[in-house]
């Protein structure tokens, strides 16, 4: 994550194999439909971290006051 947002990477893939290995038993077709959802998921959270201000991911060794209260 913190590679893709500093720019470090282009595009993350993420394989059926994992998928696979956990739910033997599932189709390829609903294989399928899990990594896109995954994929989905994976930009909309690196779109909310594109913004926000607590950058807690990109920031990771500073002091983040998130939690101060």
């Amino acid at each position: 994550m913190v590679q893709k947002l500093a720019g470090i990477i282009g595009k993350v893939y993420f394989s059926y194999e994992m998928v696979e290995s956990y739910f033997p038993t599932l189709s390829d077709r609903l294989v399928n439909r899990m990594l896109d959802a995954i994929s989905k998921a994976w930009d909309e959270q690196l779109s909310i971290c594109e913004i926000c201000p607590t950058r807690c991911i990109i920031e990771k060794d500073m002091y983040c006051t998130m939690f101060n209260e």
